[in-house]
């Protein structure tokens, strides 16, 4: 079991003094998959990240699908998240990539600055956070501190920094 993140009271009454906190969202993601979990039981249901955790959420939560705005931030994404449970690249392939139509209707942008200032918390230390080492601790990174809440909160997404491509925004199905 996970041990909440410590600012989880802070983190949720700040997350509720956001302005409109979640907006409707709509688009394209790319998503990058092994041949064995590319169909339509597994593709977009989020199970396996509730098995293993995630950058934003941790294991046995809720279900969480990953997508990226752009077809590289994906393979990045990908490539860099077999190396992070050191299997290597070479196992990893074939790699199976599509393209997702979207549509939500309450996403929270965890990319926006002034969301930032109010949460306390910015874009480097959600790209930098060591979650994997904290999970294997026990304890909630607080990028799953801030998907948690926002799946609590009843939203259907967030919107947030690439932790491999500077710059590049990924979507969270919550």
């Amino acid at each position: 079991m996970i041990q909440p993140h410590p600012d989880t009271t802070r983190l949720r009454e700040r997350m509720r003094s956001l302005l409109d906190p979640a907006k409707p969202w709509s688009g394209t993601w790319y998503r990058a998959a092994t041949a064995e979990f590319a169909n339509r039981q597994d593709l977009l249901t989020g199970m396996r990240s509730r098995m293993t955790g995630g950058r934003w959420n941790a294991p046995g939560a809720f279900n969480a699908v990953y997508g990226c705005l752009e077809p590289e931030t994906a393979m990045a994404e990908a490539l860099a998240n077999y190396r992070g449970y050191g299997i290597p690249v070479s196992e990893a392939m074939p790699l199976v990539f599509v393209a997702v139509s979207v549509e939500l209707q309450a996403v929270m942008d965890f990319t926006d600055r002034e969301s930032q200032r109010i949460l306390g918390v910015t874009t480097r230390p959600m790209r930098s956070t060591p979650w994997r080492e904290l999970q294997e601790q026990g304890r909630e990174a607080v990028t799953q501190a801030l998907g948690r809440i926002a799946w609590e909160e009843r939203a259907e997404g967030i919107l947030v920094p690439s932790a491999r491509v500077a710059g590049a925004v990924n979507v969270v199905s919550i």
